[in-house]
């Protein structure tokens, strides 16, 4: 495993390659694999100017927005602009609790 500096007991990601090793190394399967495949079309759901992604697991939604971010995308919804960001969706139903990747 890399090295990555730390804060507070916690990884502190500083670039794009930061990111990068990170994902590759806690996620070996690529952060599809923890893709919520009953939203849209395989966890895709791509507008226009906005692109939303649905997970099962925290760390890779906070992952792939994190990377988004730092590669520069930027997202338009109803002409506002926004960064890329994650959403919570609490359990409920029966169902379990899922992210959502807001992005280009």
């Amino acid at each position: 495993m890399s090295e990555y500096k730390h804060v507070d007991g916690k990884v502190v990601i500083e670039s794009l390659e930061d990111i990068n090793k990170y994902i590759e190394e806690h996620f070996p399967d690529g952060l599809e694999d923890k893709r919520k495949k009953d939203f849209f079309n395989g966890g895709i759901f791509r507008g226009f100017n906005l692109s939303r992604y649905g997970y099962t697991e925290l760390l890779a939604a906070e992952c792939h927005a994190l990377r988004d971010q730092l590669e520069g995308a930027v997202g338009y919804s109803y002409g506002c602009r926004f960064d890329p960001h994650v959403q919570t969706h609490k359990a409920k139903d029966g169902e379990d609790e899922w992210y959502e990747v807001y992005t280009q």
